[in-house]
């Protein structure tokens, strides 16, 4: 052994062993997890705090759209004569399916009952970026609490869920006659007109459901 280690070539061919194991291992260490160097599902989806969005239709299919009873409106100066912040859909069938507009973060969903109606309803809350907001009300129509129960069981997103454009949301439980899904669009907290926002597919397949109660009716009067 002691010869073997006086040869100059094998001691050059261990110190280059030496080295070439415990560079790997050095290589290795510095090596990031590929798992933490992905993005969070936030980071993903985040949008610019001021990006205005593009909004698909608030329902998947225009065949199950019976009306829109109430559009936007500022004032009483409108086809159904009151003041109106949202987009009332409201469907021909049972358990019609609702989607999300927008890719963004659900940062609420609840049980809750409107004194105003003495009704429950389930609300859902989209949040797109730091401006933007969407809000869903899925009014059954229904007293009853366990109707709120079923209600909240039709709904497909969980709270702190990031989801895309599309996505099924939930299916809109008729208890009641009136039932629908009350649409709301929000910057900074204020409602506004959705309109200019929607695709231009989105815009003109939401006019046709409005026009069969108001042919000649405008999406938002401000």
């Amino acid at each position: 052994m002691e010869n073997l280690c006086r040869n100059p070539w094998i001691r050059f061919l261990i110190l280059f062993l030496f080295f070439l194991i415990f560079g790997m291992v050095g290589c290795h260490s510095d090596r990031k997890n590929p798992i933490e160097e992905k993005e969070s599902p936030d980071e993903e989806i985040a949008l610019p705090d001021t990006t205005p969005p593009t909004l698909l239709t608030p329902y998947q299919s225009q065949t199950q759209m019976a009306s829109i009873n109430e559009a936007y409106s500022e004032s009483r100066d409108c086809p159904w004569g009151f003041k109106h912040q949202g987009i009332d859909f409201f469907p021909n069938q049972d358990l019609a399916m609702f989607q999300t507009v927008s890719r963004g973060k659900i940062t609420r969903l609840e049980r809750f009952y409107n004194d105003v109606n003495k009704k429950w309803q389930v609300n859902v809350e989209l949040r797109i970026n730091d401006m933007y907001v969407v809000r869903y009300a899925f009014e059954s129509m229904s007293s009853n609490p366990a109707h709120a129960d079923t209600q909240m069981a039709h709904i497909f997103v969980q709270e702190g869920q990031i989801v895309s454009p599309g996505q099924d949301l939930g299916r809109l439980l008729v208890r009641g006659e009136y039932a629908h899904v009350d649409f709301g669009f929000f910057k900074n907290n204020v409602p506004i007109c959705p309109e200019p926002y929607f695709t231009p597919q989105a815009r003109d397949s939401i006019l046709v459901i409005l026009h069969r109660k108001y042919p000649e009716a405008s999406l938002c009067y401000e």
